[in-house]
C-alpha cells in the first residue's frame, strides 16, 4: 500500500476515534452545563451521531485498506497494451 495512502488512512482512524472520544466526553458531562430543556435533546442525537459516524469510518477505512492490500498495481493491465 503507498505511503500516502497509509499515512491517510492512520490519520482518518485517529480522527474518528478521536470525534467518538470529544463526543462521549461532552455527553457525560452535559448535566453540569445549563441549557434550555429543549435543546438538550438535541445536543444529545448531535453526540449520537458523532459516535456512530466513528463507526462509519472505521468500517470504510478497513474496508479501503482491505481492497487497497488485494491489488497490486503491477497486476493491472495498462490500456496502451
Amino acid at each position: 500500500m503507498k505511503l500516502e495512502l497509509s499515512a491517510f488512512l492512520n490519520a482518518a482512524r485517529h480522527c474518528a476515534m478521536q470525534m467518538m472520544t470529544n463526543a462521549t466526553y461532552m455527553k457525560d458531562h452535559l448535566h453540569e452545563v445549563t441549557l434550555p430543556g429543549e435543546v438538550v435533546p438535541k445536543i444529545e442525537v448531535a453526540f449520537e451521531s458523532l459516535i456512530g459516524t466513528k463507526h462509519d469510518v472505521m468500517s470504510a477505512v478497513l474496508e479501503l485498506a482491505d481492497i487497497m492490500e488485494e491489488r497490486d498495481p503491477c497486476d493491472i493491465p495498462s490500456e496502451r497494451t
